[in-house]
């Protein structure tokens, strides 16, 4: 016993131990929260960072997309300058419509049958447009008739649809106002065939003709050479085709203002007798019904090479426009028309010319070239974007979060991005009683996307 006293180990005291382990723990504990703390400093200092990196980022993308939508609209415009002026170039060779009083008219209508000197000339004057003549309307009409006629005598005449309404001093009715124009072609030296326009039966609730009276005029100087008196029309003296009612619905009246889109008063049971009257045979049936009448068995052939002039006298919701401007390709003889309006109203030309000039545009836009010719095609989008304009990520290095870019090609700008942190950070946390509860929101409130729960922010 004596001998393992001497050799045993002296035990340690208990309580001196015991608190040195306490001490060593407590400074174990002290240096984890140390590491803790000083790990959750840098966390918060990167996310930071990357906050900062990602809102350069988006800086980037949102003016890249604000370049892009400017650019798009900017092409826009482009297009829509460029379809305009092919519209403009177009009308003022083949379509021009023109108001003023009528010594212009006469100086204009002269001017356009001497660009063309071995075309036909067909002049149309619907006097239903007019409403009731007067006296000077009736004189103006004459003149212009005569003077257009007896310039080409030959290759001219005129297709003249008698008014409706009678003037308040013409006696014996409508016959005296029909009696009226005739005396006015004797007195200027034309000759003129009545003809009849049949129409179909109208709805039961309208009381309207079925058959308007009109007039084929040629000069009288060469009745017998002229190139339209062997038409079907002049032979027949009516139309062979019944005309249909335009629905009420699509009645127009021609107004418009300065800058301003082409308006029509449509459906409205307010029409005056005049307004009403102007559109009983409105539509696309009577002038291609006439026209087609007047050139069938002519002498006016496609194969001649040359285009037929189309002078409008009383141009009001651009009907006999649309017919003549398709003609070559809709319609038999396929002769190419060159057409001018001549009225003495502005705002019946404003109406006419925004209407055809929109209808072209709208072709143009839709690829419909034949009436335009051979000119430059409409680009709906702008030409793809260069390679160095999309936005490179690898120049805004990250540290904590995780940013990923769509391959989808149809996903542009900030929507091809997905911001996460990735998951073995947001568990370093999750069970952390004190940094747990206060996860640190270091981005502006102005920033899109919650980096850490990659969510939008409301």
């Amino acid at each position: 016993m004596q001998l393992y006293a001497e050799h045993a180990p002296t035990p340690a005291p208990t309580v001196a131990t015991d608190a040195k382990i306490n001490a060593a723990d407590d400074q174990v504990t002290d240096l984890c929260k140390d590491a803790r703390r000083a790990q959750f400093a840098a966390d918060s200092l990167s996310l930071a960072r990357d906050t900062a990196q990602l809102g350069m980022l988006y800086n980037e993308v949102s003016k890249s997309e604000a370049a892009e939508r400017t650019e798009k609209v900017l092409h826009l415009k482009n297009q829509n300058a460029i379809g305009a002026s092919i519209v403009a170039d177009f009308m003022t060779g083949n379509l021009a419509i023109h108001s003023g009083p009528v010594k212009d008219q006469l100086n204009l209508l002269e001017r356009f049958l001497t660009r063309s000197p071995g075309s036909p000339t067909i002049l149309w004057c619907d006097l239903m447009k007019c409403g009731r003549l007067t006296a000077t309307d009736v004189h103006d009409f004459g003149e212009t008739l005569s003077t257009a006629l007896n310039k080409r005598p030959e290759s001219s005449c005129a297709i003249v649809v008698a008014p409706h309404l009678t003037s308040e001093k013409v006696l014996h009715g409508h016959r005296g106002e029909l009696r009226r124009l005739e005396s006015k072609f004797d007195a200027k030296n034309l000759w003129s065939e009545a003809i009849s326009i049949r129409c179909c039966a109208p709805p039961a609730q309208r009381r309207v003709p079925i058959q308007f009276d009109a007039w084929i005029v040629i000069s009288e100087s060469k009745k017998d050479e002229n190139w339209f008196m062997t038409s079907q029309l002049v032979q027949d003296r009516a139309t062979r085709t019944e005309i249909p009612w335009q629905s009420e619905s699509g009645y127009v009246v021609p107004v418009s203002e300065r800058d301003s889109l082409p308006s029509a008063a449509e459906g409205q049971r307010s029409l005056s007798d005049v307004q009403e009257a102007a559109q009983f045979l409105a539509g696309e049936s009577l002038p291609r019904t006439l026209l087609q009448g007047i050139l069938c068995k002519s002498k006016v052939s496609a194969d001649d090479g040359v285009h037929l002039n189309l002078v409008n006298l009383t141009p009001y919701d651009g009907w006999l426009e649309r017919v003549g401007r398709r003609w070559k390709e809709r319609e038999t003889p396929s002769v190419p028309m060159k057409i001018i309006s001549l009225t003495k109203s502005l705002s019946v030309a404003q109406y006419v010319e925004k209407t055809i000039a929109l209808e072209l545009m709208q072709e143009w836009k839709a690829g419909n070239l034949t009436c335009l010719g051979k000119v430059r095609r409409y680009e709906a989008k702008p030409p793809p974007a260069l390679p160095g304009k999309e936005s490179d990520v690898n120049n805004f290095p990250l540290r904590i979060v995780k940013l990923e870019v769509d391959i989808d090609p149809t996903k542009r700008g900030w929507s091809k991005f997905k911001i996460s942190i990735p998951v073995s950070t947001r568990m370093r946390y999750a069970d952390d009683a004190i940094h747990g509860q206060k996860a640190p929101r270091p981005y502006p409130k102005c920033f899109p996307f919650d980096p850490i729960s990659s969510n939008r922010i409301p």
